[in-house]
């Protein structure tokens, strides 16, 4: 998909729902643009934070937005209407990404430090993760019950969740700045030196 320019603002997270037809986009003044792909057509724009968006996520199975801030806050709302459906201000961290467990109302957050924190939509603890590097970007398999993650370096982590450690991973893929899962259960990369996706990569 090809979006519309942001009034020459630089877009730093993006996500499309699963019948293509919305678009969302973050910029770096923090605003958050709905498109209509189909009529590549602004809907409309939004300041959630007055600190900018640190990372958004998409549940296509509630069509449910997570926003995640500069200060350690995540907002939930409507990914249609815009509707506010909660506000929640967390423990204290230095957040970089965030994913969700769709249809669960459960979400990941992970923080510079290399811990990976998992909440519930209201506010609560369940559990946490440590990769030992500063986690840029997850992505959460349903079908498989994994979760991914996704290192600077490039480096992607396979989790099993009943052990709670990384039994896979695949090798460094260059520095990046996000991770996304594509339907066919193929991490892509947002690569730091070139702004271009990256798909997959070497098993070790």
């Amino acid at each position: 998909y090809l979006l519309p320019e942001a009034n020459g603002s630089l877009v730093l997270h993006c996500a499309v729902s699963t019948n293509g037809k919305l678009g969302i986009s973050a910029d770096y003044g923090g605003r958050l643009t709905f498109w209509d792909v189909e009529k590549n057509k602004l809907i409309q724009s939004v300041q959630p934070f007055e600190g900018g968006i640190a990372a958004l996520a998409f549940d296509p199975q509630d069509e449910t937005l997570f926003l995640l801030s500069h200060n350690s806050e995540v907002q939930i709302c409507n990914a249609n209407t815009v509707e506010k459906k909660a506000q929640l201000t967390l423990k204290a961290d230095e957040y970089l990404s965030i994913c969700v467990v769709p249809g669960k109302k459960q979400f990941y957050l992970g923080s510079s430090n290399g811990k990976i924190y998992h909440y519930n939509t209201r506010g609560q603890c369940l559990d946490s993760l440590d990769q030992n590097a500063g986690v840029v970007g997850m992505g959460y398999a349903s079908d498989q019950h994994l979760l991914l993650s996704v290192t600077e370096e490039g480096r992607i982590n396979f989790w099993d969740l009943n052990q709670k450690q990384i039994f896979q991973h695949l090798g460094p893929q260059g520095r990046v700045s996000s991770l996304q899962m594509t339907t066919g259960f193929w991490p892509c990369l947002r690569q730091v030196e070139t702004n271009f996706p990256k798909f997959g990569g070497t098993m070790e």
